[in-house]
């Protein structure tokens, strides 16, 4: 009996070699460790930083100081020049007749505002000279490129004073009556082709003070009903303050955030190709999936007490579309990288804290980008959102300050996990 052997054979063509075995490192399915890197000024191909101002100055700012101390002294000044003069009345528009029980209403920035222990007297004057609330300083009625206007006293030039207040405890606001010069200085500010210089807050022995921006409250006395009077408010339309002495320059070493001239700090580097862990491992950021990525700065000591930041205030980061060493403060900017909002808080800010804007998203859009590209430096701007939303600003470590307190990019990340078909 002849014994049958069954073989199977597969159809032409089909055939394919097994896989007798594979390399670990080549294997699909392949798990990646997590890994995290701190890149700074000496790890970096290259790393540069830098600080420029002037991106706002106090008549873009939220608010307005009144204050005369031996380290600060600082004027508010500001105009009413949108004057509602008529009224619809029965059907008839009527012009005014007369302004009366004209008065300025400050709301006070409680926050801010810190009186001497005797009491702060702050007085509702006169400007006596012509100024532009765009440029106008301490020395300056008008500060703007081509036109230079001193003023006739440093500080402001000042007339008459309406009213003043003795403040021995911080209130919500404060009201000056115009008293008897209603009527005539509403007038004269109703006129366009008279020069409005305004008025000014000053505190006239010591202390400071802080608020919103003034409105203008005054009775309307139409013409057709000249035994009824109407309230109208209006809010100040050209604002600022100046104060002496200006702030300084920042130092060698330093990177300076938001304040009056809108500090902003400018950050450039670029990532090796191969870059070390923290596990002492070697690692590549291209093609790896960034789990996080923020930007760190160290805190300084608190800045001089007439410049700190004196509340918290936010910053953001943002992209930077070309090179700062180039074009510096007038480098054009992209957009807000996502998630980057933080708070400077300067009541726990200390010296040697850590603030970290996060950054991953701009650090992932890098490493999506092809190995055989060219790739640009990452350039990053640092800045408080909004500007001007505090008088002053706070101090950070830069490349070349402190040798143990650099600024970083720390990364976690995932790297590539492709594999060889064998």
């Amino acid at each position: 009996m002849l014994a049958l052997a069954m073989i199977a054979t597969a159809p032409a063509g089909c055939q394919r070699d097994l896989i007798v075995s594979v390399e670990p490192e080549d294997a699909p399915g392949q798990s990646a460790p997590t890994l995290e890197t701190l890149l700074g000024p000496g790890e970096a191909d290259s790393w540069v930083d830098s600080v420029f101002g002037g991106f706002s100055g106090a008549s873009n700012a939220l608010f307005m100081w009144a204050s005369e101390e031996p380290s600060l002294a600082s004027h508010s000044l500001f105009q009413f020049g949108f004057i509602i003069d008529s009224l619809i009345v029965v059907d008839t528009i009527s012009g005014a007749l007369r302004f009366d029980s004209a008065r300025v209403v400050v709301r006070i920035d409680t926050l801010r505002t810190e009186l001497a222990s005797g009491g702060t007297t702050i007085q509702l004057v006169s400007v006596a000279e012509d100024w532009d609330a765009a440029s106008t300083t301490w020395d300056f009625a008008v500060d703007s490129p081509g036109v230079t206007i001193p003023w006739s006293t440093a500080g402001g030039t000042f007339g008459q004073v309406f009213d003043e207040v003795v403040l021995t405890a911080v209130p919500d606001s404060i009201t000056f009556q115009l008293g008897a010069a209603s009527d005539s200085l509403v007038s004269l500010w109703l006129d366009t082709t008279q020069v409005n210089t305004g008025l000014a807050l000053v505190v006239s022995d010591s202390g400071l003070v802080s608020s919103l921006l003034p409105r203008l409250r005054y009775e309307l006395i139409p013409e057709v009903t000249p035994d009824t009077a109407f309230t109208i408010s209006v809010l100040a339309d050209a604002s600022t303050f100046v104060f002496d002495p200006p702030a300084p320059a920042p130092a060698l070493g330093v990177l300076r955030l938001g304040g009056i001239d809108g500090w902003r700090s400018f950050i450039e580097f670029s990532i090796p190709d191969s870059i070390s862990t923290t596990s002492g491992e070697t690692a590549t950021l291209k093609g790896a999936d960034i789990s996080l990525a923020q930007l760190e700065l160290v805190s300084l000591a608190a800045p001089d007490p007439s410049f700190a930041a004196e509340t918290g205030y936010t910053s953001v980061a943002v992209e930077l579309a070309d090179d700062f060493v180039v074009f510096g403060a007038k480098t054009p900017v992209g957009s807000q990288i996502d998630a980057s909002e933080v708070t400077i808080d300067p009541d726990s800010l200390e010296s040697g804290s850590t603030i970290a804007w996060d950054v991953t998203e701009l650090i992932q859009t890098w490493a999506d980008i092809p190995f055989d590209s060219i790739v640009p430096p990452i350039r990053i701007v640092l800045r408080a959102l909004p500007e001007a939303a505090t008088f002053g600003y706070w101090e950070f470590d830069a490349s070349n300050g402190d040798s143990t307190a650099l600024p970083l990019l720390r990364v976690v990340f995932t790297p590539s996990t492709n594999f060889l078909l064998p």
